[in-house]
């Protein structure tokens, strides 16, 4: 009935840089890619821990994301609501070596990239994209799951 507030969510997002752009997926995307160990290789793998949603929060990501227009109407900006969603529940983030073993994401430099709001803000938007569907396919329930 109530959100333990110390269960988290772990989402993994797999990227590569295409271009000036990246192609990302979550797990779930990634894992029904056809795709050769070769072409696998091209791919980092990003793990992010995130806190869970619960009404409150919810609802406070919703308050921000509504705004009054000059017509007396108020528009619901969902870009808004998914950047909050990002920026108020990841916890922090990790990837993988080529031994498998979990990491901090560092710099050019090798230095640590903390998950602080401006770093999160930084992030390449299809990577931030994938986290949030991967985020929601954890923690929402699917048809599947409500039937039972």
């Amino acid at each position: 009935m109530f959100i333990d507030s110390n269960e988290n969510v772990t989402v993994r997002v797999y990227y590569a840089r295409k271009g000036k752009t990246y192609e990302a997926y979550t797990k779930d995307e990634y894992s029904k890619l056809k795709l050769r160990d070769s072409e696998k290789e091209k791919y980092a793998c990003l793990d992010i821990v995130m806190r869970q949603l619960t009404w409150g929060l919810q609802n406070d990501l919703q308050d921000v994301a509504i705004k009054d227009l000059p017509d007396g109407t108020t528009k619901f900006y969902y870009k808004a609501f998914k950047e909050g969603k990002l920026e108020k529940t990841i916890v922090s983030w990790s990837t993988l070596d080529k031994e498998g073993k979990e990491c901090p994401v560092v710099d050019k430099d090798g230095k640590p990239i903390p998950a602080r709001i401006d770093n999160i803000r930084a992030l390449a938007p299809e990577i931030a994209e994938a986290i949030v569907r991967g985020y929601d396919q954890q923690s929402l329930m699917g048809d599947d799951e409500e039937k039972k």
